[in-house]
C-alpha cells in the first residue's frame, strides 16, 4: 500500500446555476409565460398540494402553465428562456481567469469547471454562461414530437452530494453504482480528482447537503450572498458551514473572485506537496 496520497494534478471547481452563476432560469420562464413569480406559485404551484419533491412540482407547475396558456414547451420556449437569464458579473470569463491564476502557480495542474443544478438544464443549457463552462449536470425533460411531454431525470438537493462525488470519482452518472451507491467504489489513487482539491459553491437551501458532504471530505465550499444575506443561513447544521460568503460578483478584484482564487491557490498547493 502506498506510503503517501495520490499527486492528480487536478483541481475541480463545481458552480450551482441559479442564482449562483445568473438570474434564476425559473423567473426566466415565468416570464416568457407572461407571469409573474408570484402568479405563478398562486395559480399553478399551489393548486398541486403537498409532499410534492420541490423540483418535480415545478416541472410539472410549468407544464400545467404551458398547457393552460395554450404554449408550446417546444426549442423556440426553451430558446427564449434562455435568453431572459442574465449573467452575473465577471461569470462568463470565470474559467479563463481561474486557469491562468493555477497556470501561474503550475502550468501542469489541469482545472474543470463544472454546473450542478436541481434545475433542470433544458431551462439554460443555451445560454452563454452555461457554454462556458466544461460540463452541466442537472434534470431533463423528456421531449417526444420535439414538445416536452414529461421529466426524464431530476438531481434532488440530496443528490448533489453523490453527483460531487460522483466528479470525484470520474464515474458518470449512467454507469452502476454511481451516484446512486452510499459506497465508494474507486481507490484513492484511482480518482478523478481528489476530494480536497475540490471547491463548491451555491447560493441555498438546494446546496446544503452538498456543502455539508464536500466539507466532510476535505473540499472547500463558498456560500453566495445575496445583498449581505445568504438564504440558508437559518436551515443549515453545523456541518454544513461553509468557509466564506461572498455576493455574486466574479470581476477581478471581488470579495468572490479573490475567494476562488485563494480557494485555487490552497488546491494547487496540495498538488504541490504531494508531487
Amino acid at each position: 500500500m502506498p506510503s503517501t496520497k495520490p499527486h492528480i494534478a487536478r483541481l475541480s471547481f463545481v458552480f450551482d446555476f441559479d442564482r449562483t452563476l445568473a438570474s434564476e432560469s425559473w423567473d426566466a420562464a415565468c416570464h416568457v409565460l407572461g407571469l409573474s413569480r408570484s402568479e405563478w406559485d398562486d395559480r399553478f404551484i399551489e393548486p398541486l398540494g403537498k409532499d410534492w419533491d420541490p423540483i418535480q412540482q415545478k416541472a410539472q407547475a410549468l407544464m400545467d402553465a404551458a398547457e393552460s396558456f395554450g404554449t408550446k414547451l417546444d426549442d423556440a420556449f426553451l430558446q427564449a428562456v434562455c435568453e431572459r437569464i442574465d449573467p452575473f458579473p465577471g461569470v462568463l470569463d470565470l474559467p479563463e481567469r481561474l486557469r491562468r491564476h493555477v497556470e501561474a502557480f503550475d502550468e501542469d495542474i489541469a482545472c474543470e469547471f463544472t454546473i450542478l443544478s436541481s434545475g433542470f438544464a433544458d431551462l439554460f443549457d443555451r445560454t452563454d454562461v452555461a457554454q462556458a463552462f466544461d460540463a452541466i449536470r442537472g434534470g431533463a425533460f423528456h421531449f417526444q414530437d420535439g414538445l416536452v411531454r414529461s421529466v426524464k431525470h431530476t438531481i434532488t438537493h440530496a443528490e448533489k452530494a453523490l453527483h460531487l462525488r460522483s466528479i470525484a470519482e470520474g464515474i458518470p452518472v449512467s454507469q452502476s453504482n454511481s451516484p446512486g451507491s452510499a459506497e465508494s467504489i474507486v481507490k484513492e489513487h484511482d480518482m478523478h480528482v481528489p476530494f480536497d482539491q475540490m471547491v463548491y459553491a451555491g447560493d441555498g437551501a438546494s446546496d446544503l447537503q452538498a456543502f455539508g458532504y464536500l466539507a466532510s471530505m476535505g473540499g472547500l465550499t463558498i456560500g453566495i450572498e445575496d445583498e449581505g444575506d445568504f438564504e440558508a443561513a437559518d436551515e443549515q447544521t453545523a456541518g454544513q458551514r461553509v468557509e466564506t460568503l461572498a455576493g455574486p460578483d466574479y470581476r477581478d478584484g471581488t470579495r468572490l473572485f479573490t475567494k476562488l482564487k485563494n480557494a485555487a491557490t490552497a488546491g494547487a498547493a496540495r498538488i504541490a506537496v504531494r508531487n
